[in-house]
C-alpha cells in the first residue's frame, strides 16, 4: 500500500497499552483476570507500542497535523524523547490529567 500524501491524516489519537509488564503482573486479580493483557501490558518500559506508533507516525501525519497518545504518569520524559527523535521539527509536550500527572503526549507536526 502507498504511504504517500493520499494516506496522510490530520490527527492520530491513540490509547495504547502503557502499563509496564512488572506493574501489570502486580495489578489486583479483579483487573488482571478480567481485562485482556494485550489491552494493558505495554512491555518492559510500558512504551513498546507507543514507541512503534511514534516512530511510524511522521509518514502519516500531515504537516500542521497532530498526534495525541495517552501515556503513563511516569512516562512523560521518555515519551517526549521519542517524539523529538521521530518529529525533530515539531512541537511536542506532555499534557497533565486533572490530578496533574503526565497523561498525554501531544505532538504538533
Amino acid at each position: 500500500a502507498s504511504r504517500g500524501p493520499s494516506r496522510r491524516v490530520d490527527i492520530i489519537a491513540a490509547n495504547l497499552p502503557y502499563v509496564r509488564t512488572a506493574d501489570w503482573r502486580a495489578t489486583p486479580p479483579e483487573i488482571r483476570e478480567h481485562e485482556p493483557r494485550r489491552a494493558l501490558d505495554g512491555g518492559a518500559d510500558g512504551l513498546k507500542l507507543i514507541r512503534r506508533l511514534v516512530d511510524q507516525a511522521p509518514a502519516y501525519v500531515r504537516p500542521g497535523g497532530a498526534l495525541f497518545v495517552e501515556i503513563g504518569d511516569e512516562q512523560g520524559d521518555a515519551a517526549l524523547a521519542l517524539a523529538h527523535r521521530a518529529f525533530p521539527h515539531a512541537r511536542a509536550e506532555v499534557k497533565p490529567d486533572l490530578a496533574g500527572l503526565d497523561r498525554v503526549l501531544a505532538v504538533y507536526a
